[in-house]
């Protein structure tokens, strides 16, 4: 039996490895996770996440985002 899907279809669990694997490749690839984020909608799929009943799940996202911002790369075009 599958187990039973949040609010919005996806896993909290899984949502939250995925924003760790993402602020890792923030941290050892910010040059060219630049293109990655500002081509999709990352920034905008986190900041969904904060609207989620899971707490900590809206934390792992700040995480994401702070991770973004502290990016010491420059970002033209914005």
């Amino acid at each position: 039996m599958p187990p039973p899907q949040e609010e919005g279809g996806k896993p909290a669990g899984t949502l939250v490895l995925v924003l760790e694997l993402l602020c890792f490749c923030v941290g050892r690839h910010a040059y060219r996770i630049k293109y990655y984020i500002l081509r999709n909608t990352c920034v905008d799929a986190a900041l969904r996440l904060l609207q989620r009943r899971e707490a900590w799940l809206g934390v792992a996202a700040i995480r994401f985002l702070r991770t973004c911002v502290g990016l010491k790369v420059r970002v033209s075009g914005l």
